[in-house]
């Protein structure tokens, strides 16, 4: 787990390897970490395309990496979840497979510039070898 706080602004964000987020929304605990921050940059969400999210407050991303395993269930994923009424401010500005880049605008957060933070999901080296080997800041 990371976290990360946007001096003057007060913006809180978590970054969390949650490792399946169905089990997660049922933990307590872990609601109210996701309440004790803004932004939460989710991976390996393990979500399936049938899965839907509904956490009072919050907007919510997701990408969800085709099912390819013969695990019975989905692999990686990421899922952002954002503050309501931070929401205007902030924007996908790009998404693929493995990768989101969100991108906060200066003016409505009264920063000096436009902050873009990532959340990626990086496969393991043990994992499939198949796998594409991105460089995400390309």
């Amino acid at each position: 787990m990371c976290k990360s706080f946007i001096p003057n602004q007060g913006i809180k964000i978590l970054n969390f390897n949650v490792e399946g987020l169905k089990s997660e929304l049922e933990d307590l605990s872990f609601l109210e970490l996701i309440n004790e921050h803004d932004i939460c940059l989710l991976n390996e969400t393990w979500r399936g395309e049938d899965s839907k999210i509904c956490l009072p407050g919050f907007w919510d991303f997701s990408v969800i990496k085709p099912k390819r395993t013969k695990r019975g269930r989905p692999s990686g994923g990421l899922t952002i979840f954002c503050k309501e009424n931070l929401r205007k401010g902030v924007k996908i500005d790009s998404f693929g497979e493995w990768f989101v880049w969100l991108r906060l605008d200066s003016q409505f957060f009264n920063l000096p510039n436009t902050l873009y933070i990532g959340a990626f999901y990086l496969t393991p080296e043990y994992g499939n070898k198949s796998s594409v080997k991105v460089d995400y800041f390309e």
